[in-house]
């Protein structure tokens, strides 16, 4: 079992929707903190290849995501976040675990922190406001969602509203969190061309393909400065990739180049 799970949530979690979940049939199994294969599944393997079930609880979301997906620390308890519902809460974490299981089964990464923060709180260099859904902590190298702005987002269909307007490279519900994850991806798999990415040159043809083909949010959230525009294209790429959409030629060229740009 989970260290940290007990026997009642595991089976919470496989006996809910029974006769629902769809279980892989995994020979070997690569751990995401050890290259070691194991030829069993064990109740946290199992977990990984169902389908999702939506936790009961603020603390079962928890420990799914610290037990199951592997996140070190998953901070939910801030005094803005406490002000909201149970439900609402609630609802935030549950996006934020299938999504997170989503990419955990697409490529083994998760971050090490999630926070739950709300409008205002100081994340890294600024603070959050009601511009955002949710963000990567370059400084910390941790994920963030606005709890409060995220259940407005959701009740006033706002997301819907930034795929429409093609600010967005998918319709996927995960978008959000693919996005911020292309940021984290970017910063610690392809440091330099993070580091650097103020000094990476497209082509106008290459930026009218990201506006035409991908999406205007980098153009819009850049105001100028090359180097977010260039860490935003990096950050539409992974998403698309993540929802599973192959990537143009011209689109595939532009993510070989940002990646290998040092």
């Amino acid at each position: 079992l989970a260290s940290n799970m007990s026997d009642d949530e595991l089976r919470e979690y496989l006996e809910k929707k029974k006769g629902t979940l769809k279980q892989s049939i995994v020979k070997t199994h690569t751990t995401p903190n050890a290259n070691m294969e194991i030829k069993t599944m064990s109740e946290r393997e199992k977990l990984l290849n169902t389908v999702f079930i939506p936790a009961p609880s603020k603390k079962t979301a928890a420990l799914f995501a610290t037990d199951v997906l592997g996140i070190k620390q998953y901070n939910y308890t801030s005094d803005g976040v406490k002000k909201l519902s149970e439900k609402k809460v609630l609802s935030v974490m549950n996006y934020l675990n299938e999504a997170m299981l989503n990419h955990k089964r697409k490529t083994g990464i998760v971050p090490e922190t999630i926070m739950l923060i709300h409008n205002g709180t100081q994340v890294g260099q600024g603070n959050a406001n009601t511009d955002y859904l949710g963000g990567y902590d370059e400084k910390n190298n941790r994920m963030f969602i606005v709890a409060d702005v995220y259940v407005k987002g959701i009740e006033e269909k706002s997301i819907k509203t930034y795929n429409d307007n093609k600010l967005a490279s998918t319709e996927s519900k995960y978008h959000l969190i693919n996005h911020e994850m292309g940021h984290m991806v970017h910063k610690t798999r392809f440091p330099q061309s993070y580091d650097n990415a103020g000094n990476l040159i497209l082509t106008y043809q290459e930026i009218k393909t990201i506006r035409d083909s991908l999406s205007t949010y980098p153009e819009n959230e850049a105001n100028g400065r090359n180097d977010i525009y260039v860490r935003e294209v990096f950050a539409e790429l992974w998403a698309r990739i993540i929802d599973g959409e192959q990537l143009t030629d011209d689109l595939q060229n532009i993510f070989e180049k940002i990646k290998n740009h040092k």
